[in-house]
């Protein structure tokens, strides 16, 4: 399977804050694979512990960015599905990106979260939650 592009609706801790709208990740087969794994990974230790809630891991591979760098169409789109996959990539200039720190990839039994902070201040973002069948769909066994 080809490489994915993946657009995901944030969720803000500031609802003043309007410089961050959206993340991308590039979803390859490699990364599917990793994420299949983590998943698994998730899934064995909860059988062996129902207390377990997730993983967390340290992960920066995807951008967040503002709504201008969409078309309106698909702005919207994602706003109201949450997450679109593309099949084309899709490129964001450099001044639309939001820089952010402590960018973790939060692992459950059946789904994957980005969670962040824009740099320099207290403000958290949280991506779309994207499910172990997408990651599936990229990666098959």
């Amino acid at each position: 399977m080809s490489e994915k592009t993946v657009v995901m609706k944030l969720w803000l801790s500031d609802d003043d804050y309007y410089e961050a709208s959206f993340a991308l990740v590039r979803l390859t087969p490699e990364m599917a694979q990793e994420v299949r794994g983590r998943i698994a990974l998730a899934q064995a230790l909860r059988a062996t512990d129902p207390a377990l809630h997730s993983l967390a891991y340290w992960d920066t591979r995807p951008i967040f960015f503002g709504r201008a760098a969409l078309d309106e169409a698909l702005a919207e789109q994602v706003d109201e599905q949450e997450s679109v996959v593309l099949d084309a990539p899709l490129e964001v200039a450099l001044d639309q990106v939001v820089a952010v720190e402590s960018m973790r990839m939060i692992v459950t039994e059946s789904d994957v979260v980005w969670k962040v902070y824009v740099k320099n201040t207290s403000i958290s973002l949280e991506t779309a939650w994207l499910s172990e069948a997408l990651f599936r769909e990229v990666a098959p066994e």
